[in-house]
């Protein structure tokens, strides 16, 4: 026969400051002893969500990802290709339809995309110190739309001898695809990286190892009286860059889950990670633009139990940290804006055998 407890906690965030989602909470009764016949879940819970980005960077550390030939007839340029603080891992190349001339532009950062955010003083190493730097985070995807936007302007500026404007209009569909608009087409190729490509997979031909060259509909389309070319691409999963929200709960004496990420699986080169955990909920989204403002989160099943560690534990607390875990399965701190709630209810099943 099985006897439960459920117990209720509420957060309000009730500071001037954006804190992370961390509480130490008095530990009742039934967590103490004879705990090898009981067991713990997070039941529901739910919680503000504002401080997630939909979209981090990737950045560059060094100099050596400029080193992209263009291999036009006559003129070659780069613009953007000094390695600073604004340095992303993206880049457009724009080349006249006779290549004839071809210019890269390296992709930057915009300054001041999140207002009171101070940019950092150097280019960020360290990838726990950058995914924690607020001043790289998008929480409107748009904004990134603008920067490919711009480096096209910049490209064709560059190259104007040898076309017309481009104009291009680069939008999100509220039906769940990209919408890429050009003019000119005839005069113009279109070309982007490799990593562009994986955040946007328009239909296109991969020139070599650096590049990809995007295929246009046939069709025009009109907007505002004047014709474009247009190619389309489906939200994919590769923007978003977080996997799961976890419940971290190191000092709660629980049963340790092992955590084993991509490169254990390929290489069985090392043991995999060990994490106290209460709960890990998957948050990964191709609809990145739906996950404001809050998760919610009940199982309605009888399921996700975790083991206590040892059968007695004395401590008089336990603290639940929250964290979000990224594609690339760092973990950095969840976070909550002032005035912001998290709630969730802990459930204890005690096996009476």
């Amino acid at each position: 026969m099985d006897f439960r407890d459920t117990f209720n906690y509420y957060y309000r965030n009730n500071t001037t400051a954006e804190t992370q989602a961390k509480f130490k909470i008095a530990k009742p009764p039934i967590m103490t002893n004879n705990l090898q016949k009981k067991e713990i879940r997070k039941k529901k819970f739910y919680m503000n969500n504002t401080t997630v980005p939909v979209f981090i960077p990737d950045r560059l550390t060094d100099d050596a990802y400029f080193n992209i030939t263009t291999d036009a007839a006559a003129t070659n340029n780069k613009i953007g290709n000094t390695l600073t603080i604004s340095s992303l891992k993206y880049y457009i190349i724009l080349r006249d339809s006779a290549n004839t001339g071809a210019c890269v532009v390296f992709l930057q950062q915009p300054a001041n995309l999140n207002f009171g955010v101070p940019a950092p003083n150097t280019v960020i190493r360290d990838d726990i110190v950058y995914y924690q730097n607020k001043y790289y985070y998008y929480y409107d995807f748009t904004h990134f739309l603008s920067v490919v936007v711009n480096a096209f302007n910049l490209a064709q500026a560059n190259l104007a001898v040898y076309g017309g404007p481009i104009n291009p209009i680069f939008w999100m569909n509220q039906s769940g695809y990209f919408q890429f608009f050009v003019q000119n087409l005839a005069q113009w190729e279109f070309e982007i990286s490799p990593s562009l490509a994986e955040l946007f997979p328009f239909k296109s031909v991969q020139i070599d190892a650096d590049r990809y060259r995007l295929v246009f509909n046939d069709i025009p389309a009109t907007i505002n009286g004047n014709t474009y070319n247009e190619v389309d691409a489906s939200f994919y999963d590769t923007i978003f860059p977080f996997s799961q929200l976890v419940f971290r709960c190191d000092d709660g004496n629980l049963n340790p889950i092992t955590f084993i990420d991509e490169g254990v699986l390929q290489t069985n080169a090392q043991a995999g990670l060990f994490e106290s955990s209460i709960l890990t909920y998957d948050i990964e989204t191709n609809n990145f633009p739906a996950i404001y403002n809050f998760y919610k989160y009940v199982n309605e099943n009888d399921t996700l139990w975790v083991n206590f560690y040892n059968d007695t534990d004395t401590r008089n607390h336990f603290t639940v940290s929250l964290y979000l875990r990224l594609k690339n399965n760092l973990l950095i701190p969840y976070t909550l804006k002032p005035k912001e709630l998290c709630t969730f209810t802990v459930e204890v099943k005690y096996h009476d055998q």
